[in-house]
């Protein structure tokens, strides 16, 4: 009897260890949750619960590492994805994740290591040449770069995301004339994204056209490298919560001109975080930028409580400036030198809102004011403008020499 129990108590051990070995992993937890905003915390827990429910389920599992991934909780999202990666092995895009944050998280030699078999057996899909053409040139590996950034440019001709990835790793290559046909075509197919323009411009350099560098080097000022989104890409936005970076991702869709984008994002930001001042005045620019001048203005009136300083003061004066409001720019400045009487950007726009008003001669203290060691053009110029209406043409020559640069 007992060598029968023994029997089945030895087999009851191996059917567990085999299922065990068969079950799905258990999900990845934050290792420090404690630190994470609270809506954060909240999706976290819901998308955990998910994956506890359907634990076989790869959309459960993956849409957890997708809100590790767009929240920068890199380490979590690497061991996500690897493990929704070994459950759709057929998957490519899980993979590519995967090794997308373990560079984000610091390993780039175990990232390009994934990357780099990934690429060569999907040729054709545009999304993942183009971040396997972006790991190699971090490595330094030009040539194995340049192959992947051919493979995006065929499959994707007519974006110039894999043509200005071609570019820059045929310049770094020293193939210069190579490098100058791929960035003047990724140029010519979108001549706002700047970021091929500061390739451009150094391999014109290379090439001795000093004045074309020149021109694409200025050009190129603030140019940001863009990538080509997979459908996993598209889908990060909706999952941030962390406050830091829907502030940040909010600047980022303003600038990009996204502006009903930005507008959602910094409105569940504020809805989320009442108090948030810097997501007020983004939101306030995102107004001003939709033509929605008065809703901007009631954002800033709002703002003004929560501002121990007078930023949102100053914007508000700014704003109303800019809409012709020049009496209430003016009493807005006004309020702020009470506070603040040597404050440099309330005496600019109280000086402009004056001249919006006809009153040059009152103007010329606050113009005074503001350009003490400033070197603001327009200010400058707005300064002898108002000079010269009140015919004191001497004043306003230095001023205008001031605008263009020139010692008077």
């Amino acid at each position: 009897m007992f060598g029968t129990v023994a029997g089945v108590v030895v087999g009851l051990g191996i059917g567990l260890a085999w299922w065990r070995s068969q079950r799905p992993p258990e999900p990845v937890l934050p290792a420090a949750p404690g630190s994470l905003d609270a809506a954060l915390v909240t999706l976290v827990d819901e998308h955990v619960e998910k994956v506890r429910a359907e634990p076989s389920s790869v959309e459960a599992r993956g849409t957890l590492c997708l809100v590790y991934e767009a929240n920068h909780l890199w380490a979590e999202g690497a061991r996500c994805f690897e493990q929704v990666a070994g459950l759709a092995p057929g998957e490519p895009l899980w993979a590519l994740h995967h090794a997308l944050c373990l560079r984000e998280n610091g390993d780039l030699g175990r990232a390009v290591e994934i990357i780099r078999p990934l690429g060569n057996a999907h040729p054709g899909q545009a999304e993942i040449q183009d971040r396997v053409g972006q790991l190699l040139l971090e490595i330094g590996d030009h040539d194995g770069a340049a192959t992947a950034y051919q493979r995006e440019v065929t499959a994707a001709p007519n974006i110039p995301l894999g043509h200005a990835g071609l570019g820059d790793a045929r310049l770094r290559a020293g193939a210069v004339d190579d490098a100058i046909r791929h960035l003047e075509r990724a140029v010519e197919l979108d001549p706002r994204y700047a970021a091929p323009r500061l390739a451009l411009g150094l391999a014109y350099r290379a090439a001795g056209r000093m004045d074309d560098a020149e021109r694409e080097l200025a050009l190129a000022q603030g140019a940001r490298r863009a990538n080509l989104r997979d459908s996993l890409s598209q889908r990060l936005d909706g999952y941030i919560r962390s406050s830091q970076l829907r502030q940040q991702k909010g600047r980022e869709l303003l600038t990009a001109g996204r502006l009903d984008e930005a507008e959602a994002l910094l409105s569940t930001l504020i809805r989320d975080e009442p108090d948030r001042l810097d997501a007020r005045l983004l939101l306030a620019d995102v107004h001003l930028r939709q033509g929605r001048g008065d809703d901007a203005v009631a954002l800033l009136t709002e703002a003004r409580a929560l501002d121990p300083g007078h930023r949102a003061s100053t914007r508000l004066a700014t704003a109303l400036l800019s809409l012709r409001r020049s009496s209430e720019a003016l009493a807005e400045t006004n309020r702020i030198l009470t506070k603040a009487p040597s404050d440099v950007a309330a005496h600019g726009i109280r000086a402009r809102a004056l001249v919006a008003l006809g009153r040059d001669r009152e103007a010329l203290s606050s113009f005074e004011s503001a350009l003490l060691g400033s070197s603001d053009v327009s200010l400058h110029r707005a300064h002898g403008e108002a000079l010269q209406r009140l015919g004191r043409n001497s004043e306003a020559r230095v001023a205008f020499a001031k605008a263009e640069g020139r010692t008077p």
